[in-house]
């Protein structure tokens, strides 16, 4: 593991001091991203690194994609990257990005990825709720890949996304938790306390908020047009039941696991269809019954 050593002057750290929750999930992180740094040093190329474990990318950000011109290099501001199989991806695609993360370790793994394949990603320490102290500005995208909802205060993280953006950039909310309209608060952060890997929690910041409330969060921060848009996930069906396959859920051969695959296919092609007809997909998506995709627009 030579490779990671002397990555500090590649992490630009701007000393955020973290909340407890942040730094609870720094902490519960940190472990994911050592056991990743043996995966990156094997990888051959870019590809092989943003189209490994549960990252969708990919297949998300190819939609973004086409809401910008074909061909621009943008300037890109990618928030809460993880892994930042987000970043490699968009800065493999000719992109200049801006990488910001809370986690060290995880700085460090991002850091070490751009320095093998020679990417122009520039990473950064720190939280939504501080980017404006990035020392950058005039951005064409900033993109919330799942983290809004880690954040301790969304409005103020979406607000300065608003302050970084160029006249006509664009917000993404991509894979943000959107709770279903039959399920209450109340009901969803006791099962986030009683059964964390059943909801995916891994520690520190977790919420999640209804389709409307990602939406106006976006009006109150300033961004004078928001639209939701399908998932590359969803528009994608095969692609979908093949990363089902590899879930613990449907690994088994035994009758039921077989079964709940059979039903999920179903699931999955239907709401191909749905999401493509906008009569169908508006209205499901603005009630929180189909999960989507935010953008919104600074005029």
């Amino acid at each position: 593991m030579s490779g990671f050593n002397n990555l500090d002057s590649h992490i630009i750290d701007i000393g955020t001091s973290f909340s407890d929750g942040v730094a609870k999930e720094n902490l519960a992180t940190s472990d994911m991203a050592k056991v990743h740094i043996a995966f990156a040093e094997h990888c051959k190329n870019p590809r092989e690194y943003y189209t490994s474990q549960s990252s969708h990318s990919a297949v998300d950000y190819a939609e973004f994609a086409k809401l910008f011109p074909a061909n621009k290099k943008l300037k890109i501001l990618d928030i809460g990257v993880g892994r930042g199989e987000s970043s490699v991806y968009l800065a493999s695609n000719g992109h200049s990005v801006t990488s910001v993360e809370p986690g060290y370790d995880f700085c460090m793994l991002i850091a070490f990825v751009k320095n093998k394949f020679n990417l122009d990603i520039k990473v950064v320490r720190t939280v939504g709720e501080e980017i404006n102290k990035i020392g950058d500005s005039d951005f064409d995208v900033v993109i919330f890949n799942a983290s809004l909802h880690h954040c301790d205060n969304p409005k103020l993280a979406l607000k300065n996304a608003y302050s970084l953006l160029a006249p006509g950039g664009k917000v993404i909310l991509s894979s943000e938790i959107q709770i279903r309209p039959w399920m209450s608060k109340k009901k969803w952060y006791w099962l986030l306390e009683n059964y964390p890997e059943k909801m995916g929690h891994y520690g520190g910041n977790e919420h999640a908020y209804y389709s409307w409330e990602y939406i106006k969060m976006l009006e109150q921060a300033g961004f004078q047009k928001t639209s939701k848009e399908p998932s590359g996930q969803f528009l994608n069906p095969i692609y979908r039941i093949r990363h089902d396959l590899n879930e613990k859920s449907f690994s088994s051969r035994g009758a039921l696991a077989k079964m709940k695959f059979m039903v999920r296919g179903v699931y999955v092609f239907v709401m191909a269809a749905v999401v493509r007809i906008p009569v169908l997909f508006q209205p499901l998506a603005a009630v929180s019954i189909i999960p989507c995709q935010f953008v919104g627009e600074k005029k």
